[in-house]
C-alpha cells in the first residue's frame, strides 16, 4: 500500500524510540525523569537489573521492554570492579559475547572483577589472571581491558560511538575533562597568606596565565605543507615521538612502530611491538599510541610532541570530551600517560612525515612475540626511511 508515514514495522519504531528513553536511564542520574523511577521502581539496583512488578505503570512496562534490545548491545568499561560479575556481566571490550570464553564456574561464579584487581597501585594482577582463566581470555582481558584504574565508571553502548556518564556500577576510568592537568606550586589555602589585598589576585592572574599557556601548548596542530609532507623538527629541549600502526590480517596481530628524534633529527630510540587483533585502523592507531608513550614514559622523557597521521584519533586524542565508545578506555589511558609529561603538544602529520614509524610499524612482523628496542640506531628498514 503506497502513502502513510513510510514506517515498516511500527513494533520496532516504538521499541526503538523507547530504547533511547531507556539508555537515557542509564546515561544520568541527574534528571527528574530519572530520579522517579530510580525512587518507585529500582531503589537498590541499576535500571538494567530492575524488574517488573504487578503494580507498575504502563509506561514503566514500555521501558522495560526494551532491557533485552539494551543489554545486547552494552558493555561495562571496568572500574574497581566491586559490583561487576567476572561471569554474569560483558566486561570485556570487542570481544565476543564480551565475557570469557571458557570461564571456571566453579572458581568464577561468585567472583567480582575487583578480585582480579591490585586495589594499591591499580593495576590488573596479571598473574592471578593467566593462573584462573584460559589462555585466550586472559589475553583478552590483558590486552583489550584499561589498564589504569581510576576514577568513576561506566556503561557503553556497542552500537553508538557518543555518549555520556551512565549508572555508577563500577569505579573506573573517568578523566578530567581538560587533556592535561598542573598542579599548582602551592596548595590553595597559600593564596591568603598575603600582605597586601591586591596578592590574591595577582596570584590568581598568574595561575590563569599558566593554565592558558598549557591550553595552547596541547591543541592539535595540523603540518600541512606545499608538496609532499616530510618530518619537521621539534623546537630546542623538546623530542618529538612519532608512532604508527600496521595490521597483519592474515596472522590477527597489529604492528607497532615508533622514534623519537631531538631537534637536529637524531635517533633518540626506536622501538617495534605487536598486539592484538583490531576491527578498525582507528583501534589499531590508539593502541599504537598507547604504546608508544608507555614507551616514551619509561624511556624518562618528559617534553614531547606527539605525533601521528590519523586526523580522528589524533583530534580524540587531544580532545577534552569523554569518550564513551568502546575505544573511550584506551584514549583515558594515553591522557593519563600525557599527564606524566611536563610539557606535550599533540600533532597531525602526513604519511611522509610519518614513513619512519611506518617502517618500523611493518617491521614488527618480524618480532610479533617480542617488543624490540634501538639505542641510537635503526633496523634497515627504517634507516632507508630516514634518508
Amino acid at each position: 500500500m503506497e502513502g502513510g508515514m513510510g514506517f515498516r514495522d511500527l513494533r520496532a519504531f516504538n521499541l526503538a524510540m523507547l530504547a533511547k528513553q531507556g539508555w537515557r536511564m542509564i546515561q544520568g542520574n541527574d534528571s527528574l525523569f530519572y530520579k522517579c523511577f530510580k525512587a518507585r521502581y529500582f531503589s537498590r539496583s541499576s535500571f538494567l537489573d530492575a524488574k517488573e512488578s504487578s503494580s507498575c505503570s504502563y509506561v514503566w512496562s514500555s521501558l522495560l521492554a526494551t532491557l533485552p534490545i539494551l543489554q545486547a548491545r552494552y558493555c561495562w568499561r571496568v572500574g574497581n570492579g566491586s559490583s561487576i560479575r567476572v561471569t554474569g556481566d560483558r566486561w570485556i571490550p570487542n570481544f565476543p559475547t564480551n565475557r570469557a570464553l571458557h570461564p571456571n564456574h566453579d572458581l568464577l561464579d561468585e567472583m567480582a572483577v575487583s578480585e582480579l584487581i591490585n586495589t594499591e597501585i591499580h593495576v590488573w594482577r596479571t598473574e592471578l589472571i593467566h593462573s584462573i582463566f584460559h589462555p585466550d581470555d586472559a589475553e583478552a582481558i590483558s590486552y583489550r581491558v584499561a589498564r589504569k584504574i581510576q576514577g568513576k565508571g561506566r556503561a557503553e553502548s556497542l552500537a553508538s560511538n557518543v555518549g555520556k556518564k551512565v549508572d555508577e556500577r563500577g569505579i573506573g576510568l573517568v578523566l578530567d575533562s581538560s587533556l592535561a592537568y598542573m598542579e599548582p606550586a602551592e596548595p590553595c589555602t597559600g593564596w591568603w597568606n598575603f600582605d597586601g589585598p591586591e596578592e590574591p589576585n595577582k596570584r590568581a592572574e598568574e595561575y590563569l596565565t599558566e593554565y592558558k599557556a598549557a591550553k595552547v601548548q596541547l591543541t592539535v596542530t595540523q603540518t600541512e605543507h606545499h608538496g609532499t609532507a616530510t618530518w619537521q623538527p621539534p623546537p630546542s629541549l623538546v623530542y618529538k615521538l612519532n608512532f604508527d600502526a600496521a595490521i597483519f590480517s592474515e596472522l590477527d596481530r597489529i604492528g607497532v612502530g615508533a622514534i623519537i628524534r631531538n631537534e637536529q633529527g637524531q635517533v633518540m630510540v626506536e622501538m617495534t611491538a605487536s598486539g592484538p587483533k583490531v576491527s578498525s585502523s582507528e583501534e589499531a592507531e590508539l593502541l599504537a599510541c598507547r604504546r608508544s608513550m608507555e614507551f616514551a614514559v619509561d624511556a624518562g622523557f618528559t617534553k614531547l610532541i606527539i605525533e601521528g597521521d590519523n586526523v580522528n584519533v589524533m583530534q580524540a586524542i587531544s580532545s577534552s570530551w569523554i569518550n564513551c565508545s568502546l575505544l573511550g578506555y584506551v584514549l583515558d589511558d594515553i591522557r593519563h600517560l600525557v599527564h606524566y609529561l611536563e610539557w606535550a603538544r599533540i600533532s597531525i602529520t602526513r604519511r611522509g612525515g610519518n614513513k619512519v614509524a611506518h617502517a618500523l610499524a611493518q617491521h614488527a612482523r618480524n618480532s610479533l612475540d617480542n617488543d624490540v628496542y634501538w639505542m641510537e640506531d635503526s633496523p634497515p628498514s627504517a634507516a632507508e626511511a630516514l634518508i
